[in-house]
């Protein structure tokens, strides 16, 4: 049962980190020329995303897909709109609808095996969820190799996650040190090491880290906001000494 809580937990992790991300995803109303039904379903489908409409989500794919059936993306898209679902399903029937999350994106990497989203989607599953689910540490393992081939950047986050996992933390932060060096104007592995210094409770490599994204960024919102909680953090501990 500590288990299925577990999953649950993490499925419900996965998909607002995911809704977030799409939001920059979502098209503008003036589409581009060639724009198709197809496309537009599964516009509407980031959008019911986004106001966590899981049921209209998935319609809207599924539709996509009823139109064009060899489009990788639309399954990624069918899986994060059936991972949503089950992350707002009763108990019941949050197992079944995280598998055909899960199966949605085994067939977009099969459609085209070089879909970094569907691939990431597949590698959090497998990271996060019980065998019972079809998750298992192997499988993320190999998951993660293919990623360091499309983008080295998030196969050294999905290798650090790894570790993280196993309680391997000096190797944890290794990777996500390393995510950060690919590229040094990108944010994005930076906000990953300093999320992982926070849950270290490593606070000085914390404020670092996130004042490193505002010497890129001097209005990032988020990494104020990150230096901001540090600052909290700090005080609430003092304050119990």
């Amino acid at each position: 049962m500590k288990q299925r809580r577990v999953f649950i937990t993490a499925l419900i992790l996965i998909a607002l980190v995911s809704i977030s991300k799409s939001l920059s995803q979502v098209a503008d109303p003036a589409q581009p020329n060639g724009f198709n039904e197809a496309d537009e379903y599964i516009e509407l489908c980031k959008n019911s995303l986004e106001q966590e409409k899981s049921e209209e989500a998935v319609e809207y794919a599924e539709k996509a897909i009823e139109l064009n059936d060899s489009c990788s993306q639309y399954y990624y898209w069918l899986g994060r709109a059936y991972g949503l679902k089950a992350q707002q399903a009763a108990i019941f029937g949050k197992l079944p609808n995280a598998k055909k999350c899960k199966n949605a994106w085994i067939k977009a990497v099969e459609l085209d095996p070089e879909n970094l989203d569907a691939r990431i989607g597949l590698f959090n599953y497998y990271l996060q969820a019980p065998g019972i689910a079809g998750g298992g540490k192997e499988k993320a393992v190999k998951e993660a190799e293919k990623i360091m081939d499309l983008n080295p950047v998030e196969g050294h986050v999905a290798l650090a996650q790894i570790y993280e996992s196993e309680g391997n933390y000096p190797e944890a932060e290794k990777e996500y040190i390393r995510a950060t060096q690919v590229n040094p104007e990108n944010k994005d592995p930076f906000f990953n090491l300093g999320y992982y210094y926070q849950r270290q409770e490593k606070y000085d490599q914390a404020e670092e880290t996130f004042q490193n994204i505002l010497n890129i960024d001097p209005n990032n919102k988020e990494a104020k906001k990150a230096l901001d909680n540090i600052k909290d953090k700090r005080k609430k501990t003092k304050e119990k000494i």
